[in-house]
C-alpha cells in the first residue's frame, strides 16, 4: 500500500504507534551517556581516560555505520518496504546489547575493557540499525509540515519515558543493590534488564501501527554507495546546513552535560545516588510538559523560534545557576529551577531538531526528484556520533586532567571547580552559538508551503514559480 495520508492528518493511534518506536530507538543511548562514564569509573573501576576512550570507540564505530545503514535502507526495494522490516530484525539483538552495556563481567581491568568495547560497538551498531530507518519512515508518513512536528513531538513522547526510567536508573541501582547485599555491579546489571525489556514491545507496536504508511509506489534507487555523496550531497542543501550546525552544538552540549552532570551533582552538590536519581526524575516528568510546550511555541511562532527560546533556557541553567548560584546544599526549589530551565531544553533539542530536517528534506526532493531521507538522517546521525565521541573523549580526559579519582572519598577543590567549569561553561557556551547560527536559518512556514506547492506543481508537469522560496536553494 502506498502513502494516501502523505499530505492529510494522520490518525491518533497512527502517530502514537510509531511514537512507541521512540523508546526503543533511545534508551540504550539515553542510559549510556548518562552513566556509563560513572559506572566504568566508579563500579567497574576503569580510569577516566580510559573510559571515555571505550564511549569514544563505540560512538565512532556508530558514526562509519550510520551513513550504511541510511544507504541501505534507500535502496531497499520501496515494495517490500524500506524502513519498517529493521524494526523487526533489531528487536531482540538490540534488546541483548543494552543490557550487557551494564553488565560487569569481573573479568579485571584489561578484560573488562576487551568486554565492554566490544559490547558497546554491538549496541551502537544495533541502535543505528533501528534509529535511521525508525527516523526516515517518520519523514515518509506525512509531508504537512505541521503534522509532521506532532509525529516528532508523539516520538519525544516515548523519548521523555525512555528518559524518565532513565532518570530513575540510579534509584533502581540502589533498590536492587540492596536486594543483593548492596552490590552494586548487580544493581546496575539488573536496572539494565528492567530498561531492556520494553525494547521488543515498543518495536513491534511501531511495525504493526505504521503498516500502510511507509512509501512503497516511489521508484527503487539504484546508486552504488558513495561515501563522498552520503556527506557532500545533504551538505549542498542551505537549510540542511543550518539544521545540522546548530544540532551538532546542541549535541556537544548534551554529551558534556550527560558526561559530567552525574560528577557535578554528586561532588559539587554532594547529593546521594538516590538523591541524584529524584532530580533527574523531576527532570522527565517536567519532560513531558516540555515537550508540549516546545510544539507550541513551534505552532504558534516558529520551529526557528522555538529552537532559540529553549536552547536559551537550557544555556540559562549552565552559566548562571550552575557557575554562579548553586552551592552545596542547595535549597530544593534552587534545584527544581534549575531542572525547569535545564529541562525545556534538553529535553526538546531532539525533537525540534528532527522536525526541522524533513523541510531540508522538500528542498533536496526539489531540486533532485528523490526522496533520500535516509541519507539526511544518516548523515545527521553521523554527525551526532562523531561529535559525541570526540566530546565524551575529551570529557574523559578533562576528568583525569583535573584530578578525578573514581576510587577517591573526597575530590580535591581544584577538581571540583573544573568540575563545575566543564559542566556550566562547556553546556552554555555551544547552546548559545547554536542560537546565533540559527537566526539566520532561512526555513519558514510560508516559504515551506510554497516549496511544497512547487513540489506537487512539478510532479503534475504544470508551471511553477520559485519566487517566494528562492533563498532555501
Amino acid at each position: 500500500m502506498s502513502n494516501s495520508n502523505s499530505n492529510g492528518s494522520l490518525p491518533l493511534k497512527v502517530k502514537w504507534g510509531y511514537g512507541t518506536g521512540g523508546y526503543a530507538a533511545s534508551i540504550f543511548f539515553l542510559n549510556f551517556v548518562f552513566y556509563a562514564m560513572y559506572f566504568f569509573t566508579d563500579i567497574v573501576g576503569i580510569g577516566a581516560a580510559v573510559a571515555g576512550g571505550i564511549v569514544s570507540v563505540g560512538a565512532l564505530w556508530d558514526a562509519v555505520t550510520d551513513p550504511i545503514v541510511g544507504y541501505l535502507s534507500d535502496t531497499r526495494d520501496p515494495k517490500k518496504g524500506r524502513r519498517r522490516p529493521f524494526l523487526i530484525w533489531m528487536a531482540v539483538p538490540l534488546t541483548l546489547f543494552t543490557f550487557l552495556s551494564f553488565f560487569n563481567p569481573g573479568l579485571g581491568q584489561t578484560g573488562s575493557v576487551i568486554f565492554f568495547i566490544i559490547v558497546v560497538i554491538g549496541c551502537y551498531t544495533c541502535q543505528t540499525l533501528v534509529d535511521i530507518p525508525y527516523t526516515a519512515l517518520g519523514a515518509e508518513m506525512t509531508q504537512n509540515y505541521d503534522e509532521r512536528s506532532k509525529l516528532t513531538a508523539c516520538r519525544n513522547i516515548f523519548w521523555v519515558i525512555g528518559m524518565f526510567l532513565s532518570c530513575a536508573f540510579l534509584f533502581f541501582v540502589d533498590f536492587f543493590a540492596n536486594l543483593n547485599g548492596g552490590d552494586a555491579s548487580k544493581g546496575f546489571a539488573y536496572t539494565s534488564l528492567l530498561c531492556a525489556a520494553p525494547i521488543i514491545i515498543c518495536l513491534l507496536i511501531t511495525y504493526v501501527s505504521t503498516k500502510g504508511y511507509e512509501m512503497t509506489d516511489i521508484p527503487k534507487r539504484k546508486d552504488k554507495l558513495n561515501w563522498g555523496r552520503l556527506v557532500i550531497e545533504p551538505l549542498k542543501n542551505k537549510p540542511f546546513r543550518y539544521v545540522t550546525a546548530i544540532f551538532a552544538l546542541s549535541i556537544i552540549a548534551q554529551t558534556i552535560n550527560n558526561a559530567v552532570g552525574l560528577y557535578y551533582f554528586l561532588n559539587n552538590l554532594k547529593l546521594t545516588e538516590v538523591g541524584a536519581s529524584y532530580l533527574f526524575v523531576f527532570s522527565a516528568v517536567i519532560g513531558f510538559a516540555d515537550s508540549w510546550v516546545a510544539a507550541k511555541i513551534a505552532d504558534k511562532l516558529s520551529k526557528k523560534a522555538a529552537w532559540n527560546i529553549c536552547m536559551g533556557s537550557w544555556a540559562f541553567s549552565g552559566i548562571v545557576l550552575t557557575v554562579f548560584i548553586m552551592q552545596p546544599g542547595a535549597h530544593l526549589a534552587m534545584l527544581g529551577l534549575f531542572v525547569i530551565f535545564m529541562g525545556l531544553g534538553l529535553n526538546t533539542q531532539y525533537q525540534l531538531a528532527l522536525s526541522m530536517i524533513p523541510d531540508c528534506i522538500e528542498v533536496d526532493e526539489f531540486k533532485t526528484g528523490e526522496r533520500r531521507e535516509g541519507m539526511f538522517y544518516g548523515l545527521t546521525s553521523l554527525t551526532q556520533k562523531v561529535l559525541a565521541a570526540v566530546t565524551m573523549a575529551f570529557s574523559g580526559f578533562a576528568l583525569e586532567a583535573i584530578g578525578y579519582d573514581g576510587m577517591a572519598a573526597e575530590q580535591s577543590e581544584g577538581t571540583l571547580l573544573g568540575i563545575k567549569l566543564i559542566f556550566g561553561l562547556g553546556v552554555g557556551i555551544f547552546l548559545l552559538i547554536s542560537i546565533v547560527i540559527n537566526l539566520f536559518n532561512p526555513m519558514t512556514r510560508s516559504r515551506h508551503q510554497a516549496l511544497s506547492q512547487a513540489i506537487e506543481m512539478k510532479r503534475e508537469k504544470k508551471e511553477y514559480s520559485t519566487e517566494e522560496f528562492e533563498s532555501l536553494l
